[in-house]
């Protein structure tokens, strides 16, 4: 027995862009993907969730590599856009200044990599300009729960900046 519905529907813009230079490669690889309409439908309760928390209408990834000899430099962003829900208050207050909107996220990572014949050798920065994701306050939302006042699962970093040494041996 179906109980509910989810339905979803967008669009994907794929690009790859490569270049082969004397001294090297350039590879410019993204993808932008506008979120048209979700929705949900459960025991005949239809919710629109599209620009709401955790479903942001435009959302984009993009990395940039450069290969030289045995070195590869790498810089990837990640945008996720604004999403917003009615605004809740409580029975009887004016909550006028709950927050009820998340603005828009652009978080970047670099990251460079030595390899040898069987190793390979990487550093990452991730979230390299300490970017803390939205606060969102205690607001009603229809598909999105919250975790420390923002939304998990939607793409936002929530560790802050860390590093990372990657060792690995091909055999």
């Amino acid at each position: 027995m179906n109980i509910g519905e989810q339905r979803s529907r967008g669009y994907d813009l794929n690009f790859v862009f490569e270049h082969q230079f004397p001294s090297g490669k350039l590879t410019v690889d993204g993808i932008v993907t506008y979120l048209d309409k979700q929705s949900i439908d459960i025991f005949e309760q239809f919710v629109r969730l599209e620009g709401g928390w955790g479903f942001p209408r435009l959302t984009a990834n993009m990395q940039v590599r450069y290969d030289w000899k045995d070195w590869r430099f790498g810089w990837f962003t990640n945008f996720i856009g604004e999403s917003e829900e009615a605004p809740n208050f409580d029975p009887g207050t004016e909550n006028i200044d709950r927050q009820n909107r998340s603005p828009n996220y652009l978080n970047h990572t670099a990251s460079v990599r030595y390899s040898l014949a069987n190793w390979d050798v990487i550093a990452t920065v991730r979230n390299v300009f300490n970017k803390e994701p939205p606060y969102l306050g205690d607001q009603g939302s229809n598909g999105a729960s919250r975790f420390y006042n923002t939304l998990p699962g939607v793409g936002y970093d929530l560790y802050g900046r860390t590093y990372v040494m990657q060792l690995s041996y091909r055999f």
